[in-house]
């Protein structure tokens, strides 16, 4: 037997995912037959109706992921756990619950809050302690919150989003904001050590799940200090193992919450967290969907969007500061978007002149380890059968067919060499062709040895750029030293690569 307070008229309907993605809205159980007659509760249960809903950021992820780690959505799956509402039906044995007074929007936002204010107790944060919170979103925001109620000064938040770091600016105008650049993670750190004013952070409250993120965070903690994650990321992240242990940075992680309603229900009754200003946009429950496109695309400046019922003073406002807030956002992207495209630009550069670079290293690496060699063995032959000409044509050019395998394929490394060379003393390098065409190649080598008298004349007319280069290369093949310190000898020549404004 129950005590039915408020009689239902509308349908239970609930919003659905697949393993296919799919989003719909669907009726669910209870019906709303069942309800009404009040005759299903067992022993100290009661019937909420819900008027307030929050998407959180896991409910995009199970909707356009189908998981969280080992959470896998196997069928239909409703959606959305941050709820408020009231209580229409009590068993006989619950006597102590009662329709409050708190707003069900303020009820629907506990959950985040609880996440919060669990986080805060397990990583110790204490009044006065320096705290970094990495991420603005929703969560980011609630722990911002509770840090601020904790006494933790100074508190730096960071984003890669200039419109969810302003948003934190009006949350708590104390909070020192630091928008986050491509940067190696530890130069990311310095910079936000840079933000603390020089005081490394005794706590770094990870929100993001990301991992340059949680890098990052691990680099800019002082020593002995503590990173606290929130965040939900992938399956693996890598990071920064030995900063960790050198460091003795302790690495704590967050999964869920408990006994944490009855203190988030006192701080919101008792004005120590003001939650009102997180509840950016505002949906009915029957316009679910486009509740869930707005919360997953972050151009929309959307940090909570609340589904379910509202007053009509409430739809006015809403839609105007909605209006208002999409116009803001749009401007912001817009003029965001020519910065980011010019800061993208030049890292893709970099990026590109830093893996050139590692290529040229590995390339002369090969040719000092295995193109030596094989150039030294070929280079002898070809002396050694030239040196005897007269008469032994035919010996000569079987020996240059014998060698030709090694001659086609070390000669086109060669080449490469003999550009910087030729480029330094402006001289035009032979065709690839004549290398890779072993008819050319011995039509080359009985040419020069039936005009050794020209060849002759050639040599006598060497300059002095020529023999140092030719030197070089000489030396480098006889082993005297490496391709680095050739390269380095290249400066003799006249040759003296790119700028350095081209490396950076």
């Amino acid at each position: 037997m129950s005590s039915t307070l408020v009689q239902p008229t509308k349908a239970n309907i609930g919003v659905f995912t697949n393993p296919a993605h799919d989003l719909w809205i669907h009726e669910a159980t209870p019906a709303l037959e069942s309800v009404q007659k009040g005759d299903t509760l067992k022993h100290g249960e009661v019937t909420v109706a819900v008027k307030s809903t929050g998407i959180c950021g896991s409910d995009v992820h199970f909707w356009k992921h189908g998981c969280i780690g080992p959470m896998i959505v196997c069928g239909n799956h409703i959606l959305g756990h941050e709820s408020a509402g009231q209580v229409i039906a009590v068993h006989p044995s619950v006597t102590h619950l009662k329709i409050g007074d708190m707003s069900y929007e303020d009820g629907s936002m506990l959950e985040p809050l609880s996440v919060a204010l669990a986080g805060i107790q397990r990583c110790g944060v204490k009044l006065g302690d320096p705290v970094l919170i990495c991420g603005a979103g929703p969560i980011g925001l609630m722990t911002l919150l509770c840090c601020k109620a904790s006494g933790a000064c100074p508190i730096v938040i960071t984003d890669i989003d200039e419109g969810r770091l302003k948003f934190a600016k009006e949350l708590v105008p104390e909070v020192i904001t630091h928008k986050v650049e491509r940067l190696s993670a530890e130069d990311g750190a310095k910079s936000i050590v840079q933000s603390f004013g020089g005081i490394e952070p005794a706590v770094a409250i990870e929100c993001t799940g990301v991992e340059s993120s949680l890098a990052a965070a691990i680099w800019a903690v002082k020593f002995g200090g503590k990173v606290f994650v929130i965040g939900v990321g992938k399956n693996e992240l890598n990071f920064p193992f030995m900063r960790c242990s050198t460091r003795e940075v302790d690495l704590q992680f967050q999964y869920r919450y408990c006994n944490t309603w009855p203190r988030a229900i006192r701080l919101v009754q008792n004005g120590v967290i003001d939650m009102k200003k997180l509840v950016t946009h505002r949906y009915k429950l029957e316009d679910a969907l486009e509740a869930f496109k707005t919360a997953a695309d972050p151009k929309t400046g959307a940090i909570k969007a609340a589904e379910g019922a509202k007053e009509a003073a409430s739809k006015t406002s809403s839609t105007a500061q909605e209006a208002a807030s999409k116009a803001s956002a749009a401007a912001q992207d817009a003029a965001a978007k020519a910065s980011a495209s010019a800061k993208d630009a030049a890292a893709k550069a970099s990026a590109a002149a830093a893996e050139y670079t590692s290529k040229a290293r590995e390339g002369l690496s090969k040719v000092t380890s295995s193109a030596g060699p094989a150039i030294t063995g070929a280079a002898t032959k070809v002396a050694s059968s030239l040196s005897k000409v007269g008469g032994r044509t035919g010996q000569t050019v079987t020996l240059v067919e014998k060698a030709i395998p090694q001659i086609v394929y070390y000669s086109k490394v060669a080449l490469e060499v003999g550009k910087i060379v030729f480029h330094g003393q402006k001289m035009a390098p032979p065709a690839l062709k004549t290398v890779q065409n072993p008819s050319a190649l011995l039509q080359t080598a009985s040419k020069g040895a039936q005009q050794s008298a020209t060849l002759l004349q050639q040599v006598r007319n060497i300059n002095r750029n020529q023999i140092i280069a030719g030197g070089v290369i000489a030396a480098e093949v006889l082993g005297f030293f490496t391709v680095g310190e050739m390269i380095g000898r290249f400066k003799i020549v006249g040759y003296r690569g790119e700028s350095g404004a081209a490396h950076h």
